[in-house]
């Protein structure tokens, strides 16, 4: 049974941001391109899969890492897969090392070939190694994680979703007190929610959050089950697919987005408990 979104109002508690670093895929994608409307389900074709995902991280090979969030485990997809692989968790939710507690979001730190957790229910990060790890190491404790991203400087950045702020390491130096880089005074807005957009659409539920190099802002809009564009600078958005079921063509509660080399969108379709992938026309 799908869980009942039980928010009243959308802020840094819920709000994961991703920097698209691909130079492969920022000098492809343009203002104007455009995404097929039904996508294909890469992940979570059965039923028993996927349940409630949420985080969505794509590797340099297309290769799919997913937060299975109410499954508590992350699944390694490989492109063209039929079934996904249980590289971290899957042991039961708890707070072991061997375990995790509902992820919300993962992300690979190459250098050190391991997957970095938002393990939000053990109020923790942790790093699992990428190739036969049974087991976790905490690097940030006492932490109400949401969303992580990570930047070509090597800086990690971590939804702080219990302060409402957004935290930043060092990777690989996570000794030291995070920085907050976003949520303690005043922000700058990038993308303005209350402001009515053509057709009286409202962004009303951020979620995944997509800024590429020129500036260009991608949400998944869990809330109205839509995925929306604002270019730099812009006060009205364009909505680049929407539809509330569970056709090719709609979404249930999108969670996460991202792009693959190819300019290819995917997007964590929460409550379908799916990955679609839509093709860039």
């Amino acid at each position: 049974t799908p869980v009942e979104n039980e928010e009243k109002k959308t802020n840094l508690k819920s709000t994961r941001v991703n920097f698209e670093t691909n130079s492969a895929f920022s000098s492809l994608v343009h203002n104007n391109f455009k995404w097929s409307k039904s996508g294909i389900t890469v992940a979570g074709d059965e039923l028993n899969q996927l349940q409630v995902p949420a985080g969505l991280y794509i590797d340099d090979d297309d290769t799919l890492y997913i937060a299975d969030t109410f499954n508590s485990r992350i699944i390694e997809w490989k492109s063209g897969a039929t079934v996904g692989r249980v590289v971290a968790g899957g042991n039961g939710a708890g707070p072991m090392m061997n375990q995790l507690q509902y992820p919300m979001d993962v992300i690979v730190d190459h250098e050190r070939d391991s997957l970095i957790i938002c393990d939000e229910g053990n109020n923790r990060i942790v790093q699992w190694p990428r190739q036969g790890g049974t087991t976790g190491q905490i690097i940030i404790s006492d932490i109400s994680c949401f969303g992580l991203a990570k930047d070509n400087a090597g800086f990690l950045y971590v939804t702080d979703s219990g302060n409402c702020a957004v935290r930043r390491w060092q990777m690989g130096d996570y000794t030291r007190e995070g920085i907050v880089v976003a949520g303690s005074k005043e922000g700058l807005i990038v993308v303005d929610g209350n402001k009515y957009i053509q057709d009286k659409i409202q962004l009303g539920g951020p979620r995944g959050i997509i800024i590429n190099q020129d500036g260009t802002v991608y949400v998944a809009d869990n809330w109205n089950d839509q995925v929306m564009k604002w270019q730099k600078g812009a006060t009205d958005g364009d909505v680049i697919l929407k539809g509330h079921g569970q056709l090719a063509n709609q979404f249930y509660m999108p969670e996460d987005l991202s792009f693959d080399r190819n300019g290819n969108l995917y997007v964590v379709d929460s409550q379908n408990h799916r990955v679609q992938k839509f093709l860039l026309e």
